[in-house]
């Protein structure tokens, strides 16, 4: 989404796009440096809060680069902006829809898979939870049907970068008679699509 984004800015206002894609952890660091070190590039736009402590590093360094990190914080840097969103906002949505949807349909489960088990994902899955109950309760006001409370099934996979451990996880939910899967996990989350397409194949 944030290639998305950038694709589409570059092109309303003419500039060029350099995308650079860290493959690990270790790569932040040098990745960022190789972008400061060239010298033209307006703002340096860092996307997860995995990368607040190279940016705050690389942006010491080069006090006359401009930086961004999308979720993440770093304090104190006239060069360094941060953009921070209410994580809870965005799953409370997507579980409100999940919740009616699932209703809709009469499934019993929904599940969410996410990536490592750290304080910002509790909120992702706090508003995840918290939307479902809302959308059963607009279920309910809508149709004047009463409703059985879903199950809600979680994994917690410890990777934003591994699609196996996605499929996995989906697998064992939908197993579990979850017809809805909210994707917490990044890359990792690919394999939830893999795991749904498989099985809505296998049911024709």
């Amino acid at each position: 989404m944030a290639y998305l984004g950038a694709s589409r800015a570059a092109g309303d206002f003419g500039l060029q796009l350099i995308e650079v894609q860290s493959t690990s952890e270790s790569d932040y660091l040098p990745n960022l440096h190789t972008l400061a070190r060239r010298g033209y590039c307006a703002v340096i736009v860092a996307v997860g809060f995995l990368m607040a402590d190279a940016v705050k590093k690389v942006a010491d360094e080069y006090p006359d680069q401009l930086f961004a990190i999308i979720d993440g914080y770093v304090p104190d840097k006239l060069n360094a902006l941060s953009a921070l969103f209410k994580e809870h906002e965005g799953s409370a949505l997507a579980g409100a829809l999940a919740g009616m949807v699932a209703h809709y349909y009469g499934c019993k489960a929904v599940g969410v898979v996410l990536g490592m088990e750290i304080p910002v994902l509790y909120k992702f899955e706090a508003g995840y939870y918290w939307g479902i109950r809302y959308g059963e309760k607009l279920y309910e006001k809508h149709t004047g049907k009463r409703v059985e409370p879903l199950t809600m099934l979680y994994t917690y996979t410890g990777a934003f970068n591994d699609p196996a451990r996605g499929k996995t996880a989906t697998e064992a939910q939908l197993a579990q008679g979850a017809c809805i899967v909210y994707n917490v996990a990044g890359a990792t989350g690919l394999g939830i699509f893999e795991a749904v397409e498989e099985a809505a194949k296998k049911q024709g």
